[in-house]
Protein backbone atom coordinates (compact mmCIF):
# COMPACT_ATOMS: atom_id res chain seq x y z
CA UNK A 1 0.00 0.00 0.00
CA UNK A 2 1.48 3.32 -1.11
CA UNK A 3 0.69 6.05 1.40
CA UNK A 4 3.47 8.61 0.97
CA UNK A 5 3.98 10.97 -1.94
CA UNK A 6 6.07 9.29 -4.65
CA UNK A 7 7.93 11.29 -7.30
CA UNK A 8 9.41 9.55 -10.34
CA UNK A 9 11.60 11.87 -12.39
CA UNK A 10 13.37 11.67 -15.75
CA UNK A 11 12.14 8.21 -16.65
CA UNK A 12 12.63 7.62 -20.38
CA UNK A 13 10.89 4.30 -20.76
CA UNK A 14 7.62 3.05 -19.29
CA UNK A 15 5.94 3.51 -15.92
CA UNK A 16 2.97 1.44 -14.75
CA UNK A 17 0.85 2.50 -11.79
CA UNK A 18 -1.10 -0.42 -10.34
CA UNK A 19 -0.50 -4.00 -9.25
CA UNK A 20 -2.42 -6.98 -10.63
CA UNK A 21 -4.85 -4.66 -12.38
CA UNK A 22 -5.65 -2.48 -9.36
CA UNK A 23 -4.67 1.01 -8.26
CA UNK A 24 -6.71 0.84 -5.07
CA UNK A 25 -3.58 0.57 -2.91
CA UNK A 26 -2.28 3.90 -4.21
CA UNK A 27 -3.13 5.95 -1.14
CA UNK A 28 -0.45 8.60 -1.58
CA UNK A 29 -0.03 10.91 -4.54
CA UNK A 30 2.19 9.75 -7.42
CA UNK A 31 4.03 12.21 -9.66
CA UNK A 32 5.76 11.23 -12.91
CA UNK A 33 7.96 14.00 -14.31
CA UNK A 34 10.24 13.72 -17.33
CA UNK A 35 11.47 17.19 -18.25
CA UNK A 36 14.36 15.90 -20.38
CA UNK A 37 12.61 13.07 -22.21
CA UNK A 38 9.30 11.27 -22.43
CA UNK A 39 7.56 8.53 -20.52
CA UNK A 40 4.93 6.02 -21.58
CA UNK A 41 2.57 5.90 -18.59
CA UNK A 42 -0.03 3.20 -17.91
CA UNK A 43 -2.55 3.46 -15.07
CA UNK A 44 -4.11 0.02 -14.70
CA UNK A 45 -7.27 -0.60 -12.69
CA UNK A 46 -8.63 -3.24 -15.07
CA UNK A 47 -9.31 -5.90 -12.40
CA UNK A 48 -11.33 -3.57 -10.15
CA UNK A 49 -14.97 -4.67 -9.81
CA UNK A 50 -16.13 -1.42 -8.20
CA UNK A 51 -17.53 1.41 -10.32
CA UNK A 52 -15.20 4.44 -10.30
CA UNK A 53 -15.71 8.08 -11.30
CA UNK A 54 -12.45 9.50 -12.62
CA UNK A 55 -11.18 12.63 -14.33
CA UNK A 56 -8.38 12.44 -16.87
CA UNK A 57 -6.70 15.76 -17.57
CA UNK A 58 -3.61 17.49 -18.87
CA UNK A 59 -1.68 17.08 -15.63
CA UNK A 60 -3.17 14.10 -13.84
CA UNK A 61 -5.82 11.47 -13.22
CA UNK A 62 -8.03 11.71 -10.14
CA UNK A 63 -10.81 9.49 -8.83
CA UNK A 64 -9.55 6.18 -10.20
CA UNK A 65 -7.11 5.55 -7.34
CA UNK A 66 -7.59 6.83 -3.79
CA UNK A 67 -4.82 9.36 -4.48
CA UNK A 68 -4.01 11.47 -7.54
CA UNK A 69 -1.60 10.36 -10.24
CA UNK A 70 0.14 13.46 -11.60
CA UNK A 71 2.35 13.64 -14.66
CA UNK A 72 4.30 15.72 -17.15
CA UNK A 73 6.61 14.90 -20.04
CA UNK A 74 4.60 11.92 -21.32
CA UNK A 75 4.94 10.27 -24.72
CA UNK A 76 1.72 8.30 -24.22
CA UNK A 77 -0.93 7.71 -21.59
CA UNK A 78 -3.04 4.57 -21.18
CA UNK A 79 -5.78 4.45 -18.54
CA UNK A 80 -7.66 1.19 -17.94
CA UNK A 81 -10.86 0.94 -15.92
CA UNK A 82 -12.35 -2.15 -14.33
CA UNK A 83 -15.53 -4.14 -14.66
CA UNK A 84 -17.95 -2.24 -12.44
CA UNK A 85 -19.32 0.37 -14.88
CA UNK A 86 -17.14 3.47 -14.74
CA UNK A 87 -17.57 7.18 -15.41
CA UNK A 88 -14.71 9.10 -17.00
CA UNK A 89 -14.42 12.81 -17.76
CA UNK A 90 -11.64 13.71 -20.18
CA UNK A 91 -10.68 17.37 -19.81
CA UNK A 92 -7.48 17.26 -21.86
CA UNK A 93 -4.98 14.89 -23.43
CA UNK A 94 -1.35 15.30 -22.27
CA UNK A 95 -0.05 12.97 -25.02
CA UNK A 96 -1.51 10.32 -27.29
CA UNK A 97 -4.11 8.93 -24.89
CA UNK A 98 -5.87 5.57 -24.78
CA UNK A 99 -8.81 5.04 -22.45
CA UNK A 100 -9.90 1.44 -21.86
CA UNK A 101 -13.15 2.27 -20.12
CA UNK A 102 -13.78 -1.25 -18.77
CA UNK A 103 -16.10 -4.14 -19.48
CA UNK A 104 -19.12 -2.76 -17.63
CA UNK A 105 -21.68 -0.19 -18.79
CA UNK A 106 -19.42 2.85 -18.86
CA UNK A 107 -19.95 6.57 -19.43
CA UNK A 108 -17.27 8.76 -20.99
CA UNK A 109 -17.57 12.55 -21.21
CA UNK A 110 -15.01 13.72 -23.76
CA UNK A 111 -14.87 17.41 -22.91
CA UNK A 112 -11.57 18.45 -24.50
CA UNK A 113 -8.59 17.10 -26.40
CA UNK A 114 -5.27 18.76 -27.18
CA UNK A 115 -4.02 19.42 -30.70
CA UNK A 116 -1.66 16.65 -31.78
CA UNK A 117 -2.65 14.42 -28.86
CA UNK A 118 -5.44 12.08 -30.00
CA UNK A 119 -7.86 10.32 -27.68
CA UNK A 120 -8.81 6.68 -28.34
CA UNK A 121 -11.67 5.16 -26.34
CA UNK A 122 -12.08 1.38 -26.24
CA UNK A 123 -15.45 0.30 -24.84
CA UNK A 124 -14.39 -3.31 -24.20
CA UNK A 125 -17.75 -4.97 -24.69
CA UNK A 126 -20.12 -3.00 -22.48
CA UNK A 127 -23.21 -0.99 -23.35
CA UNK A 128 -21.55 2.39 -23.10
CA UNK A 129 -22.44 6.05 -23.53
CA UNK A 130 -19.92 8.56 -24.87
CA UNK A 131 -20.47 12.30 -25.28
CA UNK A 132 -18.11 14.66 -27.09
CA UNK A 133 -18.11 18.40 -26.44
CA UNK A 134 -17.74 20.83 -23.55
CA UNK A 135 -20.55 23.09 -22.35
CA UNK A 136 -22.37 22.45 -25.61
CA UNK A 137 -19.41 23.32 -27.86
CA UNK A 138 -17.11 21.24 -30.04
CA UNK A 139 -14.41 23.93 -30.25
CA UNK A 140 -12.53 22.22 -27.39
CA UNK A 141 -11.98 19.08 -29.50
CA UNK A 142 -8.55 20.03 -30.85
CA UNK A 143 -7.14 16.50 -31.03
CA UNK A 144 -8.72 13.62 -32.91
CA UNK A 145 -11.16 11.36 -31.07
CA UNK A 146 -11.65 7.70 -31.97
CA UNK A 147 -13.93 5.20 -30.28
CA UNK A 148 -14.84 1.56 -30.69
CA UNK A 149 -16.53 -1.13 -28.66
CA UNK A 150 -15.78 -4.61 -29.94
CA UNK A 151 -18.32 -7.07 -28.54
CA UNK A 152 -20.58 -4.28 -27.27
CA UNK A 153 -22.19 -1.06 -28.44
CA UNK A 154 -21.81 2.63 -27.74
CA UNK A 155 -24.40 5.41 -27.79
CA UNK A 156 -22.45 8.40 -29.07
CA UNK A 157 -23.62 12.00 -28.62
CA UNK A 158 -21.75 14.78 -30.44
CA UNK A 159 -22.88 18.08 -28.92
CA UNK A 160 -22.48 21.56 -30.43
CA UNK A 161 -25.84 22.83 -29.18
CA UNK A 162 -24.46 26.05 -27.62
CA UNK A 163 -22.81 27.19 -30.86
CA UNK A 164 -24.49 30.29 -32.30
CA UNK A 165 -22.45 30.14 -35.51
CA UNK A 166 -23.63 27.92 -38.32
CA UNK A 167 -21.26 25.02 -38.91
CA UNK A 168 -20.67 22.57 -41.75
CA UNK A 169 -20.63 18.88 -40.86
CA UNK A 170 -20.23 15.60 -42.68
CA UNK A 171 -21.41 12.24 -41.35
CA UNK A 172 -20.13 8.97 -42.79
CA UNK A 173 -20.26 5.37 -41.64
CA UNK A 174 -16.95 5.84 -39.81
CA UNK A 175 -16.50 9.50 -38.93
CA UNK A 176 -17.91 12.94 -38.14
CA UNK A 177 -16.08 16.03 -39.33
CA UNK A 178 -16.50 19.75 -39.89
CA UNK A 179 -18.09 21.17 -36.74
CA UNK A 180 -15.17 20.22 -34.52
CA UNK A 181 -11.56 21.25 -35.19
CA UNK A 182 -10.53 17.56 -35.17
CA UNK A 183 -12.19 14.50 -36.68
CA UNK A 184 -14.27 12.10 -34.56
CA UNK A 185 -14.14 8.49 -35.76
CA UNK A 186 -16.28 5.62 -34.50
CA UNK A 187 -17.14 1.95 -34.74
CA UNK A 188 -19.60 -0.40 -33.02
CA UNK A 189 -22.23 2.27 -32.38
CA UNK A 190 -25.74 1.48 -31.22
CA UNK A 191 -26.97 5.08 -31.58
CA UNK A 192 -25.58 8.35 -32.95
CA UNK A 193 -27.03 11.67 -31.75
CA UNK A 194 -25.97 15.00 -33.23
CA UNK A 195 -26.97 18.27 -31.56
CA UNK A 196 -26.35 21.55 -33.40
CA UNK A 197 -26.70 25.17 -32.29
CA UNK A 198 -28.77 28.18 -33.23
CA UNK A 199 -26.81 29.05 -36.39
CA UNK A 200 -27.70 27.82 -39.83
CA UNK A 201 -25.86 24.52 -40.00
CA UNK A 202 -25.15 22.56 -43.17
CA UNK A 203 -25.01 18.81 -42.67
CA UNK A 204 -24.13 16.23 -45.29
CA UNK A 205 -25.05 12.63 -44.50
CA UNK A 206 -23.08 10.23 -46.66
CA UNK A 207 -23.85 7.20 -44.50
CA UNK A 208 -24.85 6.42 -40.94
CA UNK A 209 -23.22 3.86 -38.66
CA UNK A 210 -26.36 3.30 -36.56
CA UNK A 211 -29.78 4.88 -35.99
CA UNK A 212 -29.27 8.66 -36.18
CA UNK A 213 -31.00 11.45 -34.31
CA UNK A 214 -30.20 14.97 -35.49
CA UNK A 215 -31.36 18.03 -33.56
CA UNK A 216 -31.09 21.28 -35.49
CA UNK A 217 -31.06 23.71 -32.57
CA UNK A 218 -33.21 26.52 -33.94
CA UNK A 219 -31.37 27.76 -37.01
CA UNK A 220 -32.29 27.52 -40.68
CA UNK A 221 -30.42 24.30 -41.28
CA UNK A 222 -29.66 22.35 -44.42
CA UNK A 223 -29.39 18.55 -44.39
CA UNK A 224 -28.35 16.67 -47.51
CA UNK A 225 -28.44 12.87 -47.72
CA UNK A 226 -26.08 11.85 -50.50
CA UNK A 227 -25.51 8.15 -49.87
CA UNK A 228 -27.72 5.09 -49.65
CA UNK A 229 -25.88 3.43 -46.77
CA UNK A 230 -28.05 4.25 -43.77
CA UNK A 231 -27.23 2.12 -40.76
CA UNK A 232 -30.69 2.60 -39.27
CA UNK A 233 -33.54 5.08 -39.07
CA UNK A 234 -32.63 8.77 -39.36
CA UNK A 235 -34.70 11.22 -37.30
CA UNK A 236 -34.32 14.95 -38.04
CA UNK A 237 -35.88 17.64 -35.87
CA UNK A 238 -35.64 21.40 -35.38
CA UNK A 239 -38.33 22.52 -32.95
CA UNK A 240 -37.73 26.29 -33.25
CA UNK A 241 -36.10 26.51 -36.67
CA UNK A 242 -36.28 24.80 -40.02
CA UNK A 243 -34.61 22.03 -41.98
Amino acid sequence: TLRAVLAVRNVGDGVTVGVAGSVQNVNGAVTIDNASGSTALAIDDSADATARAATLGLSGVTGLAPAAVNYSGLSSLTVSGGTGGNTFAVTGTPAATTLNSGTGADTVDGQATTSGNPLTIHGQGGSDAVSVGSAGLLSSIQGAVGLDNAGGSTALSIIDAADSVGQPATVTATQFSGSSPAVITYANLGQLTLSFGSGGDSVGIVATPAPLSLFGGGGADSVTITGPALGGAATLSNATGSI
